[in-house]
């Protein structure tokens, strides 16, 4: 069950982390659709959700996802965080590309945070 907490964490955290980067999807009558590369993730972390609600009950589902929704919670204030420090004279070059791809993945944890929290709702209701 560790293990499958800790890559279930695991997923989270690089989907938060990489969910920056997307790729092209189709292109529909001249419209590209472009998706994020977390979407590769996504079905890994749905398959442990159902394996942990089969075998240990939706109680401790719920807990797992309650530890990411923190783990989610901190990434975005320290992505937040990182962003506002003033660089040292070493990471001055490094600075733009840093802030940008921190401060949009604090913004992805955002969204993922709303996106728990209207779930959370949808499923008490």
């Amino acid at each position: 069950m560790d293990l499958l907490v800790a890559f279930y964490i695991a997923c989270l955290v690089l989907a938060e982390v990489s969910g920056v980067k997307t790729f092209p999807l189709v292109n529909i009558l001249g419209y590209q659709l472009n998706a994020s590369v977390a979407i590769f993730l996504i079905p890994i972390l749905f398959t442990i959700n159902d394996v942990v609600i089969e075998v240990y009950g939706k109680e401790r589902a719920r807990s797992i996802v309650r530890s990411g929704l923190l783990t989610i919670f901190f990434i975005m204030m320290f992505s937040l965080f990182a962003t506002w420090l003033t660089p040292s004279p070493r990471s001055e070059a490094i600075e733009s590309a840093y802030d940008t791809i921190f401060f949009k993945s604090a913004r992805i944890s955002a969204a993922s945070l709303t996106a728990f929290a209207f779930a959370e709702i949808l499923d008490i209701q």
